[in-house]
């Protein structure tokens, strides 16, 4: 599910800044499914560093913002100014797009809920391997495998929208 599972758990340790490692959640509001989605990406964060990196998610760096920008800013900030978190995962498309848009990443930061990169403005460049990728140093996301033009565009083949 998290594209970052198809790197290899060596090389992913690797890379990881800190060993313990404390990640900080942000989740854009309060929803039934945020327990669930959060542990499905926790589960395959610890799957991607294995044994060799201890990462942990207390539940007092875990932020609910109120479905509001404003909220999921106040969220986003908090962890980066907070000495003792290390990594941040963003679970929502509000948090993702603000939290990719950072002009500045003092620590890294993975937006897992990005939709569709070019609308929301947030950095893709393709690297020397022909990857696409941020390009931007401590930021990471995962899009969905859709172009929204053509999503929209076959839609309109479909069904005429007036």
């Amino acid at each position: 599910m998290l594209g970052a599972a198809l790197v290899a758990p060596g090389v992913a340790a690797a890379q990881m800044p800190c060993d313990p490692c404390t990640v900080g959640v942000v989740m854009d509001g309060p929803w039934e499914g945020n327990d669930e989605v959060r542990g499905v990406f926790e589960s395959e964060v610890l799957d991607l560093v294995g044994d060799s990196v201890a990462v942990q998610f207390p539940e007092n760096k875990r932020r609910l913002a109120d479905w509001s920008l404003t909220g999921v800013a106040s969220a986003v900030d908090g962890l980066m100014a907070d000495p003792d978190v290390d990594l941040i995962l963003t679970m929502g498309p509000v948090a993702s797009t603000y939290g990719a848009r950072l002009a500045a990443f003092p620590k890294p930061l993975v937006a897992v809920f990005v939709i569709d990169p070019e609308a929301q403005a947030i950095p893709m460049v393709v690297d020397d391997q022909g990857d696409l990728v941020s390009g931007v140093t401590n930021l990471s996301y995962v899009t969905f495998p859709s172009d929204l033009a053509q999503d929209v565009r076959r839609l309109r083949e479909l069904t005429p929208l007036r």
